[in-house]
């Protein structure tokens, strides 16, 4: 016997005010996906040596043209505020103070992926295709592969292509390649 229930979806809002009022932490390994609030699990070395690396990489580069966040959450909509492993922004000299950091202002989303490739590939890249983000890459870290996605329109990617560790990715919205040696390692 199938028993309707109506589920509570939590908004961006909802989310920042259960934080406010003590019932999750701000530090709590959480995200925001289809207004519901998502556990996220801890990091695992092959992972974080991945995010590592793909922050010295980018940060050391990109001073003064992109702006470098790591494992913060961005806005999406009013469902949905996921916590990418990297997002690369457009250059603001004021770094977005004082607001959320938002769809609109990004230039590339990365998520590294391990144990999650399966979430990151279906779940993640259609809420940020459905979000316009011009480029989403999936670092696939267990088979050292770079799967890139660009051209969103009408809510899908329209492009995807796969790089092996020898190979050299160049940035859509950037004059910048990463050569994926340094990423794997």
């Amino acid at each position: 016997m199938e028993i309707a229930v109506k589920k509570k979806k939590f908004t961006v809002d909802d989310y920042y005010s259960l934080a406010e009022a003590g019932i999750i932490s701000y530090d709590d390994r959480l995200e925001l996906i289809h207004g519901e609030i998502i556990e996220m699990g801890p990091h695992n070395p092959p992972n974080s040596v991945c995010i590592n690396r793909l922050t010295m990489l980018f940060a050391s580069r990109l001073v003064g043209k992109a702006i470098v966040s790591v494992q913060l959450s961005i806005t999406l909509n009013n469902y949905n505020e996921p916590e990418p492993d990297l997002v690369l922004y457009k250059h603001r000299d004021d770094f977005y103070e004082g607001e959320r950091s938002k769809h609109e202002n990004a230039l590339l989303v990365i998520e590294v992926s391990n144990t999650t490739l399966k979430y990151d590939r279906y779940v993640k890249r259609e809420l940020y295709a459905q979000a316009s983000i011009p480029e989403y890459w999936i670092v696939d870290v267990k088979n050292q592969k770079l799967e890139r996605y660009t051209l969103p329109k009408n809510g899908e990617f329209i492009k995807k292509e796969i790089f092996n560790k020898k190979d050299t990715v160049k940035l859509s919205q950037l004059d910048f390649t990463v050569p994926l040696i340094k990423v794997f390692g």
